[in-house]
Parts: structure tokens; C-alpha cells; sequence
């Protein structure tokens, strides 16, 4: 389960394979985000967590996908 639903390990593995993926930037926290943010040319984009799901309690939560359609959003 910890293999698909940790999205940077699995963009990156299908990377190595040289199966085709989106253009991803990966980052560690929202503290990355202004060394990264000039690389990105298009929009709008989809922005995800690294994990679909969070352990949380006896249970996991599920975190949802957001869309910027501009650099200031």
C-alpha cells in the first residue's frame, strides 16, 4: 500500500523506468516552493501531496488534490 500511495516514490521509481510521468516538481515543504515555482511554464497545475493517505489515530486521512491556475495561487 506504502508504495503506491507515497506519490514521490512512485514518480520517481516509473522515472527510472522511463515510464512517462507529468512534469513534477518534487519538494519537501512549502518552504521549497520559491526555488521551484520559477520552473514551472504552464498552468494551470494540479498540486498533490506526497501521501494519499495520513496516518491518523487508529485510522488514515485522506488529503484531497488542489489546481492553481496561476502563479500567484
Amino acid at each position: 500500500m506504502k508504495a503506491v500511495s507515497d506519490k514521490t516514490t512512485l514518480c520517481r521509481l516509473a522515472e527510472r523506468l522511463q515510464v512517462p510521468v507529468p512534469q513534477t516538481q518534487y519538494l519537501a515543504g512549502a518552504s521549497d516552493l520559491p526555488a521551484v515555482i520559477g520552473k514551472i511554464a504552464r498552468y494551470p497545475v494540479v498540486v498533490k501531496p506526497a501521501l494519499s493517505t495520513i496516518p491518523e489515530g487508529d485510522g488514515f486521512l485522506s488529503v484531497g488534490v488542489m489546481y492553481a491556475a496561476s502563479q500567484d495561487e
